[in-house]
């Protein structure tokens, strides 16, 4: 983490309200702070690598998820920031990993070149939708653990109003009189005609903390009830979605 934090003054080649950037000579490393958006990026040059020259020692996924942990705790994200899998309660992270196969001595040869760990933001222990919102993070590790990359959305949050739960009575009255958005319906579906659907039946509820989509981020965090059910249709046919729906009732 010091070695990617390592640039000079001279380095520096934006510094306004909107961040601060810095370049390495040879476009070799960059870091920029964005601040509007809570986001850090971390980017170095590509090494060209061949069959004669293979990357070596890139981390397995628990070295790598050890190298992530002290990363976080350095740049103040505690455990109970991140969102949990469900089956253990645990920090959920996802694993990638790059590799390219080479043909050598009559040999296929697999060099694995990089490993990112993934992961994503829980408020109050709910997950955080919205990439660029400030919801997520993922650092990729190359060459003895080496950080090549990192993109972390992390925004500053305040606490606005304290409101009342919706009961989950008034949360069907909203699903009928349209205030819900139907996600993930098909390509090869129709739009949902909700006046002529018979019935709703809802096979998990769970509450996510909406920050906005990618690219169009909000200043607000909102909680919503995420809805996964199957609807069916005026004819009788069925089909299975997403239903969000606000979760909160605006009198404070």
């Amino acid at each position: 983490m010091q070695k990617m934090l390592a640039f000079t003054e001279k380095e520096k080649t934006y510094d306004g309200t909107n961040g601060v950037v810095f370049d390495s000579p040879g476009d070799s490393r960059r870091l920029g702070f964005y601040f509007p958006f809570g986001w850090i990026e971390y980017t170095t040059k590509e090494t060209h690598r061949g069959q004669t020259n293979l990357v070596d020692a890139v981390p397995n996924e628990k070295q790598a998820l050890k190298l992530t942990m002290s990363i976080l705790s350095q740049v103040g994200i505690k455990t109970s920031d991140l969102d949990k899998n469900e089956t253990n309660g645990k920090p959920h992270f996802r694993y990638y990993s790059g590799e390219t196969i080479y043909f050598l001595n009559h040999t296929f040869i697999t060099n694995l070149y990089e490993r990112a760990v993934r992961f994503r933001r829980a408020v109050d222990g709910f997950t955080f939708i919205g990439a660029d919102a400030g919801g997520q993070g993922m650092i990729t590790f190359g060459e003895h653990g080496e950080i090549t990359k990192m993109d972390l959305y992390w925004r500053n949050l305040k606490r606005f109003k304290v409101y009342a739960t919706a009961t989950p009575e008034t949360i069907t009255d909203w699903i009928r009189n349209g205030k819900a958005v139907e996600n993930g319906i098909p390509m090869n579906e129709l739009p949902i005609d909700w006046n002529t659907v018979k019935s709703v039946t809802v096979k998990k509820a769970d509450i996510i903390y909406y920050g906005g989509m990618p690219g169009s981020p909000s200043d607000w965090l909102i909680p919503l009830a995420s809805l996964w059910a199957t609807v069916e249709r005026g004819n009788g046919a069925t089909i299975d979605l997403e239903i969000d729906c606000p979760v909160y009732q605006e009198t404070p």
